[in-house]
Formats: C-alpha cells, structure tokens, sequence
C-alpha cells in the first residue's frame, strides 16, 4: 500500500513538469534597400528686349537700337549673357544731342527656380563711362538713385514696370533686390519683371560714348552640391 501510495505521487509530480522543446522561439534575419533619388536644382534667369520708340529727342529723329533677341520676333528666343570668349553682351544704344532724355529701350525678364527657398535678382549698376585711361579725363554718366529731373539730372535711370506700377528702381538700401521669389517656382509660376533703361543729358554734358554694363545677378540655394 504504501509502495503504491509512493508511486502513484512521483507520477503526479512528473505530470506537472513541463515538457521541454514543443515551442519554438521566432527569429528574424533582416536585409534593408535603401533608396535615395536627388532631384536637380533646375533654374532659369533669361531676358528678351525692346529698343526704345523711334523719334525721340528734341530735333524727333533718335532711333535707339537693341541688338539682342526680340520678343516679337521670336518669343521663344531669350537668352542670358553670351558665352564667347571675350564675352560678348547685348546693347542698347542711340546717338543723340545734349540735352535731349533718350528712353533707349526695355529689357523683359523671367525668372523661376525649384529651390525651395527660391531665388533673388540683385542689379550692378555702375556709371557709364567713355572709357578713358587717365582719372583726370575720364567722364561718367552716373546712376540715378534719385527721381530724375528733365531739366537738371544728367545720367541714367532704371524703372520696373512688370506689374504695370512704373517705379523706379534706386539700388540703394531697402530697393536692392530687383525681382525674387521666397518659395521654388516653375515655367507656369514665372517671376517677371522689366527694367526701362532712360538717359538724361544736360545742354553742358560733354561729347563721347559713354558705355557701361548692367549685371544682373540671379542667386539660389542649391541643395544637391
């Protein structure tokens, strides 16, 4: 009996242990693609022009040339600055007396960028000068910044008119940015904006050809270099 009694409780013990090896433990392998796909930043600063209307000046008889590419003549030929070497750019020019204010012509610019901080234009706008080696006989026509006067400015001047407001533009502190745009924009979404460039000479102002290039500055952010 009591061999039985031992016997029966070794068995109840056994019973209630658990049996080693029925359940599996999961593992995992892992193999990661990684995707990387950089988009390039795709800007364009591009212009066409228009010369100034045909008989201005006090004798009426000042045609104002432009040399580049005209939108009536093709609205797809704008261009930026010509890459030969020595550069070549575009100009406006008119052959006039003093005295006379001579509008020489209108650039017409676009502007977009897929930078998504955007883009901003600023302007050089140096005196126009006849190129004279010695300091003592070189002659300028300065740059405006003040609104000019018929009668007493002699130099030139710029006006934006793009948003059909004429304003002239002055490049001094608070008016240095010609055109921009915070956010990035596309061929639909185009900033534009235009820069008529005007003359003014006084009875006094002396003979010679006065040159000068106006730079326009077109600046991003470009994430992929």
């Amino acid at each position: 009996m009591k061999k039985s009694l031992a016997i029966g409780a070794t068995s109840a013990v056994l019973a209630a242990m658990p049996i080693v090896g029925v359940f599996a433990t999961s593992q995992t392998i892992t193999v990661t693609d990684t995707l990387q796909a950089t988009i390039s930043t795709a800007c364009v600063f591009k212009r066409y022009g228009e010369a100034g209307a045909s008989g201005q000046g006090a004798a009426a008889n000042v045609t104002p040339a432009w040399d580049g590419p005209v939108a009536a003549a093709d609205p797809g030929d704008n261009d930026d600055d010509i890459t030969t070497n020595p550069k070549v750019y575009h100009k406006y020019s008119a052959t006039f007396m003093p005295g006379d204010d001579i509008e020489l012509g209108t650039s017409h610019f676009t502007g977009y960028c897929n930078d998504e901080g955007g883009f901003t234009v600023t302007v050089a706008t140096p005196a126009l000068s006849n190129g004279a080696v010695s300091p003592a006989t070189e002659l300028t026509l300065p740059f405006l910044t003040a609104s000019p006067s018929t009668s007493t400015s002699e130099g030139y001047a710029i006006v934006k008119d793009a948003a059909g407001t004429p304003a002239q533009f002055t490049n001094t502190s608070g008016d240095t940015v010609f055109m921009s745009s915070n956010t990035a924009t596309d061929s639909s979404s185009a900033v534009t904006e235009t820069a008529t460039y005007t003359v003014y000479t006084l009875s006094t102002t002396k003979s010679g050809t006065y040159t000068g290039n106006v730079v326009y500055t077109f600046t991003y952010d470009d994430p992929t270099v």
